[in-house]
């Protein structure tokens, strides 16, 4: 994925992680990764790309967008202690 794409997506999302809210003021590296994963089946489509931070990121790993938004809590409470 190019970087414009990659502009045009953190742009999209406001600059923040999708998952907990937080943004590069918060401290956070901001990514952008794929919903449903290249090996899972996903492309590079806009509609297939959000931003997270390096934390929630990982945290997904290898997740589809449905199992990670459910998640989506765990990774707020994990956030909080940074």
């Amino acid at each position: 994925m190019g970087n414009q794409l990659k502009f045009k997506i953190l742009k999209r999302d406001g600059y923040r992680c999708q998952m907990c809210g937080k943004t590069s003021d918060d401290g956070v590296k901001l990514q952008v990764d794929h919903m449903t994963p290249l090996t899972l089946g996903g492309d590079n489509s806009e509609d297939n790309l959000w931003v997270l931070c390096s934390v929630c990121n990982s945290g997904k790993s290898m997740q589809t967008l449905h199992d990670s938004t459910e998640d989506g809590k765990i990774m707020e409470e994990l956030n909080k202690d940074d």
